[in-house]
C-alpha cells in the first residue's frame, strides 16, 4: 500500500523512526568529550533519547549463559555531533587465546516509539503526554546517529548448545562509513557448564495468540495465499524460537469484537455454509493451512480454536439459498445454539482425527461466564473434545478446563489440591496479562524487567506458563506509534513488522529461560536441601502479582546470577561455598552481615569473624556486633556463631560512647604461639563525615585471644595510641584499621614476636601503615610519621616479599594502587616508600571495572608446572565487573630482581584470573591453610531491606535523613593452587 510521495504506508524493511518535541539539555550535551561515546548499559533502564544517558562508562563486561541459552545485553551510543552511516558487528569468540569459528553474538540498534503513561482498558486518552521509548530492535545494518541524541543497542549471544563450557571473548566494535573503527566494547562470555533444553522439550508453556491477519494486510496479500503464507513465515519462526506452543486458529467468524484494528476483523479459517436443503457444509482449507504451516516451525503442541462463545453472541455463515452471508443471534442456552455447534463439531471432530490433530485439539473461549463456558463445554466434551479458557478463576471449571488461564493474582485462588490435581492429570494452568494490569506487565511503558519476571512469577506459583492476548496484532502505524484507540500502549503486541524484535519480547525469552532453569535446578537439588532451600527463598520472592516494577529488576537479576552459578559450587565437596553468616535469608529485622576477617591459627584451626550489623549499615550508625566462627577441618565444618564483641547501641548529640559499635574487623594470629589481636573501629561517628575529627574522631579497639580464637578479651581503647603518632607530622581526622587481614612478617622478627602490620585507612593523606614488634602492644609509623604511602588511597592490605619488602595494595575505582616499602634499618623500621603505580589488571583480558572495593593479598611460594622451577606467586582478590559483582582472584608470579625494585612489575603482567562467584560480591580476604589450600572469606549475595532513620549521635546530631539496612552472605570457600592458576602453578609451602 503506498501514500503520498510514494511512500509505504506499512514499511518493512527501512522506515522512518518517529520524532517528538521534547526537551534537549544541551548544556550536558556540550560537556561531553569530542567523538562517539560508547558503553555497555543496563537493560532494564528505557534510556531517553534526547539526554545523556546517566552511567558510568564501562567498556569491559561479562555475561554468563547456559548452553543453549539466549542471553541479552544493552550498551548505548551517544555524542554530541553526528556521525553518519555507522554500523555494528560482532567479533568471533576466542577462548584460550585462540580465535574459534563461534560467531554467535549479534549487535542491532533499537529505535524508539511513541508511547504515554496509560496502562488500563477502555478507550485511549488523546490528551496524555508523549514520549519516546526504545523498544523496536531495528534490522537496519547501518544508522545515522545524530547530534545531541542517544542510541541505544541490543546485544544478543546466543550460546550454542554444543559449546564447550568456558570463557569466552567477543568484541563489540563501532564501525564509521569509512570503515574505520569508531568505538568497541569487550565481551567476556562464560558458558555454564549446562545445558538449556531445545526448545520442543522445555517445560514452560507459552500461548501468545496470533494475527495472521495483520500480516496480510501490511504486507497487502491476498489471505491465505502463497503471498500471505510466505510473509507470515519468519514471525512463527521467531514465536517458535521463543517456545509458543499453541495454533491460535479461528472457527467462527469475530471471536473478539472491537479489540482488534478496523481492517483485521478476525476471518474464519473454517467456512460455515448452509446449504439449500438446510444441511451445512464446512471448508477446512484455511485452517489446514495455517496449521500446517505452524507445524513447520514446531508449533504443534496444541490447536486452541477460538470460539463457541464470541463476545457478542454472533455467528455468521454463508446461506447459499441466499447467496450471501447471514448471522445467527442467539445464546448458549438456546436450541439454536446447541444444534449449530452439535453439527459443526461432529464434522470438525471427523476432519481432525483424520489429520492426526484431534487429541491436541482445544474448543477455546476466552473471559465468558461460568454459566457459558459450562453450557459450552457439555456440548464439546459430548463429542471428546476438551476445552480451553482464559478468564476468571471459577471453582466450578477447575477440574474440567484442559487449558485453564487466569488473570494473574487470581492463579492464589486455586487451592493447592486443585493445582495437583490439574497437574496428575496432563492439565495445563497458566496466567495471563492483560490490560487491567498496571505492573507488571508488557506495555511500551513497562519497565523492560518485567517481561522477565513473569514467568519466574509462574514458576514460584507452580504454574505451567503464559498467556497473552496479542502478539503481532498491529495497528496502523505500529513502528512509529504504540498507542492504540483501546488498552494501554503497545498492548496489542510485542513484535513489529519487518520481523523486528522488541526488548520486551526478548526479556520474555529470557524469563523462560529462566523459568527453565528453576524446574531443572529445583529436580537436581532434591537431594541437596541447603541449595533447594535457597532456590525456594527466592521464588518466595517472586509471588508478588502487582509488584513495583523497579523491583523486578533487582529480583530477576538476584535471581539470574544464582540460577547462573549454582554449577560453579557443585564442582567437588571440597569446592563448596558455604555461608557462615547469612544475610539473605534474612527478613529486614535481624542484622544482617558484613566485612570479613580470616586467619590461619595455631594447629590449622581457621578463625572467621564478620561484622553483625545490628544498625542495618556502618559504623557511625548505632549498633555493630563483632562474631566469630572457628573450623579444625581447614573448613569442612565450623563451630556454631559466638559474640567476640557486643556493641550497646548508646547514641548521643554530645559523647562519641566507645562501646556503640564494633565493626571492620582486621584479624591476624601468631606464628608462633596461640594469640591472636582483632582491630575494630569503635564508637559512633561516620568516617566520611567532617563532624568526625581529632577531636570527636574514629575510636580504634583492640581484643585478644590467648587460646587460639575460642575466647576473647573486652576491647581496650587504643584510639590515642594510634592517633597520636601522627600528630606532629601529617596529622590525621580520621582513621581505620582496614578490615580482613592484620599481616606478620615472615621473615622480620624483632625479638619474641614477628614483625605485624596494620594499613590504615586515613583522613586526609590517604594510607598509613603502623607496625608493632610486641604483637600490638605498642606501635610505630613505617617509614616514620610524615610518610605517605599512597595519597589518596583508601582501604589498604600488606604483604611481603622474600627479603621482607613491604607490599601496599590500596583500594581505588578500576584498580589498585600499589607502593613498596624498602628497608634500610630493619630494627628501627627507616626506609622508605616508592611513588605509587596503579593497575586494572588488563593485562589478564579481564580488566576490572569502576567499582572500588576492598580486596586481599596472598603471596605463596610455588613450582612452575611447565618447567618445573620455583617462584613467588602473588594472589589478589577483587571484584570483576563494574559494579561490586563477579569477584575473581587474579595471579601473577613474581620474577624480579629485589635489589633493584620497580612497582611497575607488582603493576603489570598479570597472568590471569580466577572467577569466584558470578553474582554480586565485594569485600574478600585470603589466608593459606596449614593442609597448602588458600582459604577466601567473602562477601556475596547483596540484600537489601530499604531504608532506616540516622540516629543521633556526634556524627548527626539532628538524627537527619536516613541509611541503607543492608548486608551480605559471609562465604567461606578454599582452593587449590592449581584450580585458581588453571594448572599453571602447584604450591610448595608458605614463605
Amino acid at each position: 500500500m503506498m501514500g503520498q510521495n510514494n511512500v509505504s504506508v506499512y514499511p518493512l524493511e527501512k522506515y522512518v523512526e518517529p520524532d517528538l518535541d521534547l526537551p534537549i539539555d544541551s548544556a550536558a550535551w556540550q560537556n561531553l568529550s569530542e567523538g562517539l561515546n560508547i558503553s555497555w548499559a543496563s537493560r532494564d533502564i528505557h534510556y531517553e533519547k534526547y539526554q545523556v544517558p546517566y552511567l558510568k562508562y564501562v567498556s569491559d563486561t561479562m555475561v554468563w549463559g547456559w548452553k543453549g541459552e539466549r542471553v541479552n545485553l544493552m550498551a548505548v551510543i551517544f555524542s554530541k555531533s553526528s556521525f553518519e552511516e555507522v554500523s555494528l558487528r560482532m567479533t568471533p569468540w576466542i577462548k584460550d587465546g585462540f580465535v574459534t569459528q563461534i560467531n554467535s553474538a549479534q549487535a542491532r540498534f533499537v529505535n524508539y516509539v511513541i508511547t504515554d503513561d496509560y496502562k488500563s482498558c477502555g478507550y485511549h486518552p488523546t490528551d496524555l503526554p508523549q514520549w519516546l521509548v526504545a523498544d523496536v530492535i531495528d534490522m537496519d545494518l547501518s544508522k545515522d546517529i545524530s547530534a545531541m541524541e542517544t542510541r541505544p543497542v541490543w546485544c544478543t549471544v546466543e550460546v550454542p548448545r554444543d559449546i564447550c563450557s568456558g570463557k569466552y571473548y567477543t568484541t563489540m566494535e563501532v564501525v564509521g562509513k569509512d570503515g574505520k573503527i569508531l568505538g568497541k566494547l569487550q565481551l567476556k562470555i562464560n558458558v555454564v557448564n549446562r545445558t538449556l533444553p531445545e526448545v520442543r522439550h522445555q517445560k514452560f508453556h507459552l500461548d501468545l495468540w496470533q494475527q495472521p491477519y495483520s500480516v496480510s494486510r501490511y504486507y497487502g496479500v491476498e489471505r491465505w495465499s502463497q503471498g500471505h503464507l510466505q510473509a507470515l513465515r519468519p514471525y512463527l519462526e521467531a514465536l517458535a524460537r521463543a517456545g509458543q506452543r499453541s495454533v491460535t486458529a479461528i472457527m467462527f467468524y469475530e471471536p473478539w469484537g472491537e479489540q482488534i484494528y478496523y481492517e483485521d476483523k478476525f476471518d474464519p479459517m473454517i467456512d460455515v455454509i448452509k446449504s439449500e436443503d438446510g444441511s451445512w457444509e464446512y471448508d477446512y482449507a484455511d485452517f489446514d493451512k495455517y496449521v500446517e504451516l505452524c507445524d513447520e516451525y514446531g508449533i504443534n503442541h496444541q490447536i486452541n480454536c477460538y470460539s463457541m462463545v464470541p463476545w457478542d453472541m454472533n455467528f455468521r455463515y454463508f446461506d447459499k439459498a441466499i447467496n450471501d452471508y447471514c448471522f445467527l443471534k442467539t445464546s448458549t442456552s438456546h436450541e439454536d445454539y446447541r444444534t449449530l455447534w452439535s453439527d459443526f463439531l461432529y464434522s470438525f471432530k471427523e476432519h481432525l482425527i483424520e489429520k492426526g490433530w484431534f487429541e491436541k485439539t482445544n474448543i477455546a473461549m476466552d473471559e465468558r461466564s461460568p454459566e457459558d463456558v459450562s453450557n459450552a463445554y457439555q456440548i464439546a466434551v459430548a463429542l471428546g473434545f476438551k476445552v480451553a479458557l482464559a478468564g476468571n478463576y471459577h471453582s466450578s471449571l477447575s477440574e474440567i478446563i484442559q487449558d485453564y488461564s487466569v488473570a494473574i493474582g487470581q492463579d492464589k485462588m486455586f487451592t493447592a489440591a486443585e493445582l495437583s490435581s490439574r497437574k496428575s492429570k496432563g492439565q495445563i494452568t497458566t496466567i495471563y496479562t492483560s490490560c487491567a494490569d498496571k505492573e507488571p506487565n508488557i506495555f511500551t511503558n513497562s519497565l523492560p524487567a518485567e517481561a522477565a519476571y513473569i514467568p519466574l512469577y509462574a514458576a514460584a506459583a507452580g504454574l505451567d506458563g503464559y498467556l497473552h492476548w496479542s502478539w503481532i496484532n498491529w495497528h496502523e502505524n505500529p513502528l512509529a506509534d504504540s498507542r492504540y484507540r483501546m488498552f494501554g500502549s503497545g498492548d496489542t503486541y510485542c513484535y513489529y513488522p519487518g520481523n523486528r524484535s522488541s526488548v520486551r519480547f526478548e526479556r520474555l525469552i529470557e524469563g523462560i529461560h529462566q523459568y527453565e532453569k528453576v524446574m531443572i535446578l529445583k529436580e537436581e537439588f532434591k537431594n541437596q536441601p541447603e541449595r533447594l532451600s535457597r532456590l525456594n527463598h527466592l521464588l518466595e520472592g517472586f509471588k508478588d502479582s502487582s509488584i513495583d516494577g523497579k523491583k523486578c529488576a533487582e529480583m530477576v537479576n538476584e535471581m539470574e546470577a544464582f540460577l547462573n552459578g549454582a554449577d560453579s559450587i557443585s564442582v567437588c565437596a571440597d569446592y563448596d561455598k558455604q555461608i557462615l553468616f547469612n544475610t539473605s535469608d534474612g527478613d529486614g529485622i535481624r542484622a544482617p552481615y558484613r566485612i570479613p576477617a580470616l586467619a590461619s591459627a595455631k594447629h590449622g584451626r581457621l578463625v572467621a569473624v564478620a561484622a553483625r550489623l545490628v544498625c542495618g549499615t556502618d559504623p557511625g550508625f548505632g549498633r555493630i556486633d563483632l562474631v566469630s566462627r572457628t573450623s579444625d577441618d581447614f573448613g569442612v565444618t565450623w563451630s556454631e556463631i559466638s559474640e567476640v564483641a557486643v556493641g550497646s547501641g548508646r547514641v548521643s548529640a554530645e559523647e562519641n560512647f566507645f562501646d556503640t559499635a564494633f565493626g571492620d574487623p582486621a584479624i591476624v594470629a601468631d606464628r608462633d604461639g596461640q594469640g591472636l589481636l582483632l582491630m575494630s573501629v569503635a564508637g559512633c561517628t561516620l568516617f566520611t563525615d567532617t563532624k568526625t575529627n581529632r577531636k570527636n574522631p574514629n575510636l580504634i579497639a583492640i581484643l585478644r585471644s590467648e587460646d587460639n580464637g575460642a575466647s576473647w578479651s573486652e576491647p581496650v581503647d587504643v584510639t590515642e595510641v594510634i592517633y597520636s603518632l601522627f600528630d606532629n607530622f601529617n596529622p590525621i581526622d580520621a582513621a581505620f584499621v582496614t578490615s580482613g587481614k592484620i599481616f606478620q612478617s615472615r621473615v622480620i622478627k624483632v625479638g619474641e614476636y614477628y614483625r605485624i602490620y596494620a594499613a590504615l585507612c586515613v583522613r586526609e593523606g590517604g594510607n598509613r601503615v603502623i607496625f608493632s614488634d610486641d604483637f600490638g602492644e605498642s606501635w610505630k609509623p613505617l617509614g616514620g610519621a610524615e610518610a605517605l604511602p599512597v595519597e589518596g588511597g583508601n582501604e589498604a592490605k600488606c604483604e611481603e616479599l622474600e627479603d621482607g619488602t613491604l607490599i601496599l595494595s590500596s583500594r581505588t575505582s578500576g584498580g589498585r594502587l600499589f607502593n613498596f616499602f624498602t628497608y634500610r634499618n630493619v630494627r628501627r623500621g627507616k626506609g622508605e616508600w616508592g611513588q605509587a603505580s596503579k593497575t586494572d589488571f588488563s593485562d589478564t583480558g579481564y580488566r576490572i571495572g569502576r567499582n572500588s572495593t576492598n580486596g586481599e593479598m596472598l603471596v605463596v611460594r610455588a613450582v612452575r608446572l611447565s618447567d618445573g622451577q620455583e617462584c613467588s606467586l602473588l594472589l589478589h582478590s577483587i571484584p570483576t565487573a563494574d559494579s561490586r559483582e563477579n569477584l575473581g582472584i587474579y595471579f601473577k608470579e613474581l620474577s624480579f630482581n629485589s635489589e633493584v625494585i620497580d612497582i611497575d612489575d607488582i603493576a603489570e603482567g598479570w597472568t590471569g584470573c580466577y572467577f569466584v562467584s558470578n553474582t554480586t560480591s565485594a569485600y574478600s580476604t585470603l589466608v593459606l591453610q596449614d593442609d597448602g589450600k588458600i582459604a577466601l572469606l567473602f562477601e556475596e549475595n547483596y540484600k537489601w531491606f530499604g531504608k532506616r532513620p540516622n540516629p543521633v549521635t556526634t556524627t548527626f546530631p539532628t538524627g537527619e535523613g536516613f541509611h541503607n539496612f543492608d548486608g551480605y552472605d559471609i562465604v567461606f570457600i578454599n582452593y587449590d593452587l592449581e584450580t585458581i592458576t588453571s594448572g599453571r602453578y602447584k604450591l610448595v609451602e608458605a614463605l
